[in-house]
């Protein structure tokens, strides 16, 4: 034994339980370098301790969840889109593609940026070289897409006996779809305008950055 009188399983426990904070911690690393993008430093700096200690980031952080490695594979896929669409380099997309790959292995609902990333890279790729880059980019994004969607879907066939069979299936049959909006936006207990009030500023500030940045936006 490399620690005498450790437990068994002990330091495996340990590391587990920091997964998120490093998770969290590398989540506003790539919103300051994003926003450092977007905003003057003092701004940027502001943007992502806000996050880290201003959102319910720091709750996760703390815990053993899968939304804090959905939020850096996500957020890791929009830093590396938009400077595919900065730089016009597919390489970019490629990363785009594995840091969302990465958040749908975690959890399957981050499926819904899938759209949207592909849009963006359609559009960048049209306006730099027409049918051929558009083509390239939505190559270059959607290759590490399906390998993770094959992989995740491997997993369901042996763990559930489907491969379209995620576990949840009996948990969104109980559920009613407007029950659960209002309970995960509004109810004291999970809403998350209750406990991030800054998610209305965000909002508000929404269409003004729209207008500015479509793509990213959007």
């Amino acid at each position: 034994e490399l620690m005498p009188g450790v437990a068994p399983g002990y330091l495996t426990r340990a590391a587990v339980t920091l997964v998120d904070t490093v998770a969290i911690s590398l989540c506003v690393v790539t919103l300051f370098l994003l926003a450092s993008e977007l905003y003057p430093l003092p701004v940027a700096t502001f943007i992502s301790l806000i996050y880290g200690f201003g959102s319910i980031a720091w709750a996760y952080a703390r815990g053993t969840f899968s939304e804090p490695l959905v939020a850096l594979g996500l957020l890791s896929a929009v830093l590396c889109a938009f400077h595919a669409q900065k730089k016009d380099r597919p390489f970019w997309w490629l990363l785009a593609g594995l840091g969302l790959g990465g958040a749908m292995l975690t959890r399957q609902a981050a499926a819904v940026m899938v759209l949207p990333l592909a849009a963006w890279a359609l559009l960048t790729g049209w306006q730099t070289a027409r049918l051929r880059g558009a083509l390239t980019n939505l190559f270059a994004l959607g290759v590490p897409i399906v390998v993770a969607q094959g992989t995740a879907l491997a997993y369901h066939m042996v763990r559930f006996g489907q491969p379209l069979n995620t576990g949840y299936e009996g948990i969104y049959r109980s559920v009613n779809s407007l029950h659960g909006l209002h309970g995960l936006s509004l109810s004291p207990g999970k809403g998350l305008l209750v406990f991030v009030p800054l998610v209305l500023v965000g909002l508000a500030g929404w269409p003004s950055f729209l207008r500015k940045r479509p793509l990213l936006g959007a």
